[in-house]
């Protein structure tokens, strides 16, 4: 039997179902992934970058004289206008000894091979959609900590770097390394000078190390460091504005080539610390079309598909003895440049 003709028969196995399906898992991951925090996600039309309207604009229009012309408001996009959204796609396989197996194991009974067949695709596919949405929240770490996108190819491994263009007024490097006894004098002087540049920051994300470092160089009472809370009101104080602590010692398992490989990575770099500005907001997480995702949306619109949403679909393999099934989404966070306000303390 073709398997994706098996599949495509049974209810709850089709790809459209399971579309559906990864469309209802979360792109947070129910709280544990933080980038729709920073990069709200926001549907747009367009894979290429430069053409996406970026958030936290805030234009003043001006006043003119009697009969005189009005102030041009422009459009605000990324400096960046050759980058495009590159789909974000995962894939398993069921071979035919996979097939053969069920079969051997079910002794041809058709209820077991659908409730096993089933268990396996149902949770396999929304796998693939969290697996999706970590590479989202890697790349947006990333992008905010160090300024570049990179990006690896699944098949040969090959890894293309794209520099955002913040700029070393953006991302800096401190001409001092922060340590136990200076760390949050040096963090409370460079939150000061980027209120200038980005205006209101109630907090920081950093990393652990970085953390105890500032706690341990801050202020005390009566010899003791102060508590989380007390040091974020002293922060707080001096820049007279809530201020927050976001401690990032999340770890991801990315592929390290283009085969099986995988190697345990730290979201956030170790020695960099990057301002939150008011609102939280660094940019969006643009989700664009997916074409099939557009193709099932008219096909079943009883289905409620989004157009923009992760798409599960089957591909034949070995003339139909097995199939390939996928899940793709269009999903990158782009940042906008006049909030970004890092620096590397080593």
């Amino acid at each position: 039997m073709d398997v994706i003709e098996y599949l495509e028969s049974i209810q709850g196995l089709r790809a459209i179902d399971r579309t559906v399906s990864a469309q209802a898992v979360s792109p947070d991951d129910n709280g544990v992934l933080k980038y729709p925090a920073f990069f709200p996600i926001t549907d747009v039309d367009t894979t290429v970058v430069g053409d996406i309207t970026i958030g936290n604009y805030r234009p003043v229009a001006s006043r003119r004289e009697w009969n005189g012309p009005s102030r041009l408001i422009p459009v605000k996009t990324p400096e960046i206008r050759d980058v495009e959204i590159l789909p974000v796609e995962s894939h398993f396989t069921i071979a035919e000894k996979e097939m053969q197996k069920l079969e051997e194991q079910s002794n041809g009974v058709e209820s077991i091979i659908l409730e096993r067949m089933g268990a396996t695709v149902e949770g396999r596919t929304d796998g693939l959609a969290e697996a999706n949405y970590r590479r989202v929240e890697l790349d947006a770490f990333r992008v905010w900590a160090n300024g570049a996108l990179v990006q690896d190819d699944p098949q040969t491994g090959r890894v293309v770097e794209t520099d955002f263009q913040f700029g070393s007024d953006r991302q800096q490097a401190a001409g001092t390394t922060w340590s136990d006894s200076n760390a949050y004098d040096n963090l409370l002087d460079w939150l000061k000078d980027g209120v200038a540049a980005v205006g209101r920051i109630e907090g920081v994300v950093l990393s652990g190390s970085v953390f105890a470092m500032v706690k341990k160089s801050g202020p005390t009472v009566n010899g003791k460091t102060l508590k989380r809370s007390e040091l974020e009101d002293e922060i707080a104080d001096e820049l007279g504005n809530q201020f927050r602590f976001v401690q990032n010692d999340d770890t991801l398992d990315p592929f390290v080539d283009g085969g099986t490989k995988t190697t345990n990575e730290l979201i956030w770099p170790v020695k960099k610390v990057a301002a939150i500005p008011a609102g939280g907001r660094i940019g969006i997480a643009a989700k664009a079309p997916v074409v099939r995702s557009g193709q099932l949306s008219r096909s079943f619109p009883e289905a409620r598909i989004e157009r923009n949403g992760m798409a599960v679909y089957y591909t034949s393999l070995n003339e139909g003895k097995g199939a390939k099934v996928s899940a793709q989404i269009n999903l990158m966070a782009i940042s906008n440049k006049g909030k970004i306000w890092t620096i590397d303390v080593a």
